[in-house]
């Protein structure tokens, strides 16, 4: 009895080293968030033996999703790729979650909820790992779990850059204890996902600038490694880049004025105006030249050397005359981008994006 009696703390300390050092080792192999996140969630369900263990996104709304999971769904439903609402889990929950990294583990046969926080939710100052403060749970979360045919639940923080990030949580159908050493071991867990969130995110923008320089290249060989230079193809490509629906490129031999413009078009453009082509409507061709609202507001406009963009053309009060030449195309949100260098023979090309 008593060798058996010491021999199972030991085996339970040697599992959640093991656990530990598998899940480090993952983050390690794979580079694909999601791929870790599905390891994670299997791996610790397989050692708390539970029903449900996913991971729980937050948007910045506040509402979240649940984009990993492992479940028996003989015993609990899957509740993968479902959205909730902001208010499922309020603001000072929330706030709790992230200034005290407080863990909870529900009890609904004893209508009990513990709290684990690691800081002062006041002072930030650490707290013991080990200090669970039991208290009734509430009605609404009871009910609310009852409802999902949850018994006992833990739920632990993810953080990344010192915001809630997530919530790893672990659903069971019967009444489970959770031991203080099984807290801490999920808290590791979760330590490590935060670890994976921070490699992911660094992976995504190092392959967006990967992407993005690939994509100047591309166009600079256009415009200017090639015998000729290949205006269309760089203003395909220039659309393509930006996700837009058409593009065109105004090419000025002189004066900003359409008489002394080439124009090169590609994808949707606009109808005519009723007296004419569009870029003869004397109000294009002032925005053309430097009215066109900047990207910043406190920066100038595309005439003076900056970027500027409407977000909606018929939320634009000064866009509702040329509207109508825009509504039989899937154009909703334009963006100017003016002309570098000398000015006296301006390129701007002038990509009209489908919202």
């Amino acid at each position: 009895m008593n060798q058996e009696g010491n021999s199972q703390p030991l085996r339970q300390i040697l599992n959640q080293g093991v656990l530990l050092h598998r899940m480090t080792n993952r983050i390690r192999q794979f580079l694909e968030l999601q791929e870790i996140l599905a390891v994670t969630v299997g791996e610790v369900r397989s050692f708390l033996n539970t029903d449900r263990v996913m991971v729980y996104r937050f948007e910045a709304d506040g509402s979240g999703e649940v984009i990993a999971e492992s479940v028996n769904s003989h015993r609990l439903p899957s509740m993968l790729g479902l959205h909730f609402p902001a208010d499922d889990i309020p603001l000072p929950a929330r706030e709790l979650y992230a200034r005290a990294r407080a863990r909870t583990i529900v009890d609904m046969n004893s209508q009990q909820i513990g709290l684990s926080p690691l800081r002062d939710a006041q002072t930030g100052n650490p707290l013991p790992a080990g200090d669970i403060r039991y208290r009734p749970v509430d009605p609404c979360h009871g009910a609310y779990l009852k409802a999902m045919g949850v018994k006992s639940s833990v739920v632990v923080p993810v953080l990344h850059q010192n915001q809630l990030w997530g919530l790893l949580v672990s659903h069971h159908s019967e009444a489970q204890f959770i031991v203080d050493e099984d807290l801490q071991l999920l808290q590791q867990v979760a330590d490590q996902v935060s670890v994976a969130i921070a490699h992911s995110k660094m992976l995504t923008e190092a392959r967006a600038q990967q992407a993005r320089e690939a994509t100047i290249n591309r166009i600079a060989t256009l415009l200017h490694a090639q015998p000729t230079i290949q205006l269309q193809a760089a203003l395909e490509a220039t659309v393509a880049a930006f996700q837009g629906a058409g593009g065109r490129l105004y090419i000025w031999r002189g004066a900003m004025a359409h008489p002394n413009c080439e124009l090169v078009t590609c994808g949707v453009g606009p109808a005519t105006w009723g007296e004419g082509e569009l870029e003869e409507h004397p109000l294009w061709q002032q925005w053309l030249g430097s009215g066109f609202p900047p990207a910043r507001p406190e920066t100038p406009p595309p005439g003076s050397g900056d970027i500027g963009a409407i977000t909606d053309i018929y939320k634009e009060a000064q866009f509702l005359l040329l509207a109508p030449a825009f509504q039989a195309t899937r154009i909703r949100g334009l963006l100017a981008v003016p002309p570098v260098g000398n000015s006296s023979c301006p390129g701007n090309p002038f990509k009209g994006g489908e919202s």
